[in-house]
């Protein structure tokens, strides 16, 4: 799982090679995200939770935020993604704590 927050930039999640009960990629899953501050609420700037889609058939699924998203460099956000899987309907939760940066500019 790889994230970045960079503030007025276009920030990502990404989950790699997800694996199903039978250890075969998992292309039909569905896959959300969200983000929450430190005091537990939804960040500005996107309509949560938002969905991650599948982008080949390696099991990765991945998300671009908003470069409007409403974050502060140096403050730490926590972000869930949920996976549900489309055979068994089985749900794993992947969480991260994330701290956002300034844009290294040009």
């Amino acid at each position: 799982m790889s994230s970045s927050l960079v503030v007025n930039s276009s920030s990502s999640a990404r989950i790699r090679e997800l694996r199903d009960f039978e250890y075969q990629y998992d292309n039909a899953a569905t896959v959300t995200v969200e983000i929450r501050d430190s005091l537990g609420d939804l960040v500005t700037g996107e309509t949560w939770p938002k969905v991650m889609p599948n982008i080949n058939t390696c099991g990765t699924y991945q998300v671009f935020f908003d470069p409007a998203l409403g974050i502060i460099a140096g403050d730490t956000y926590k972000q869930t993604i949920l996976v549900v899987n489309a055979v068994n309907f089985k749900q794993t939760q992947f969480v991260n704590y994330i701290t956002a940066v300034e844009s290294a500019g040009c």
